[in-house]
């Protein structure tokens, strides 16, 4: 345990700052949030700076300088809808792949359901004049049941639209005692849903650091040595299953069907394990 208490900021007040304020929390460590501000102040000596600003870090930028996110060149629409037909078998979940265009679909409760749309456009996209639930309509015209009638249930104002950004791996995560976390240090595409797990379990390990080690700065290394290997693989592999995923040739599509139809399950569920399963 580090011999004096520590005093920590926590920049970003979003999933990853307020998990690390809760996580350290839990070991008796308070944290304080600053959540758009736009600079720090001064709030005391030896202060443990910790950056969970998200994608367009400022933090980072100081640190390692200016570092744009990359777009992957498709954008994810998103949105919750009402369903009663029978379409969706009782507790599954899918995702259907189309040349350049995915549709996934996730019961959160009864006859409730989150879907996400991706589909190949430029990073500079706007809505179409008509809006765009009616865009998504055209563009999965002819998918298979409920894909439109979810689209078509779904509030107008309601549906999300985000770009496919990751950053590219950081050598280093932080200097002295500032250290990024979550988006901040290794943002990823979509593509596996663990945006937010990667932030959770970031702060469950960097809780675990300074209860247990003897210096801010030892504790903050141990973090970052700890989380690399488990963000880089998570980076990696989202960003590949969106370029798979997002192939419009009409041969590589041909190709990814036939192959993903003789791979055996128990390698699909091989590497969800290796995704899904993680101890803290």
């Amino acid at each position: 345990m580090i011999n004096s208490k520590p005093n920590i900021g926590i920049v970003g007040g979003g999933i990853g700052g307020v998990a690390a304020a809760v996580a350290l929390r839990q070991v008796g460590i308070d944290a304080v949030v600053y959540e758009r501000s736009p600079q720090l102040g001064e709030v005391g000596a030896g202060m443990m700076l910790i950056a969970a600003d998200g994608i367009r870090s400022r933090v980072r930028s100081a640190l390692f300088g200016s570092s744009n996110p990359i777009y992957r060149g498709y954008t994810v629409w998103r949105g919750v809808a009402s369903y009663d037909g029978d379409a969706i078998a009782p507790g599954a979940n899918s995702e259907t792949w189309g040349a350049g265009k995915r549709f996934g679909i996730l019961r959160v409760g009864p006859g409730k359901f989150t879907w996400y749309a991706a589909a190949n456009v430029p990073a500079e996209h706007v809505d179409g004049p008509r809006g765009r639930k009616r865009e998504l309509l055209a563009a999965f015209s002819g998918w298979h049941e409920p894909i439109p009638e979810l689209i078509a249930a779904t509030i107008e104002e309601e549906i999300r639209k985000n770009g496919a950004y990751d950053v590219a791996p950081l050598r280093r995560w932080g200097k002295g005692r500032v250290m990024l976390l979550g988006d901040a240090a290794h943002a990823c595409t979509p593509n596996l849903g663990q945006g937010g797990g990667m932030a959770l379990e970031d702060a469950a390990v960097l809780a675990k650091c300074i209860e247990n080690e003897s210096s801010a700065v030892v504790a903050l290394r141990r973090y970052e040595h700890l989380r690399r290997q488990r963000t880089r693989h998570i980076q990696q592999r989202s960003r590949l299953m969106g370029a798979i995923g997002q192939w419009e040739s009409r041969l590589f599509v041909a190709g990814r069907r036939v192959v993903t139809g003789l791979l055996p399950a128990s390698l699909f569920e091989y590497n969800l394990r290796r995704v899904y399963s993680y101890e803290v």
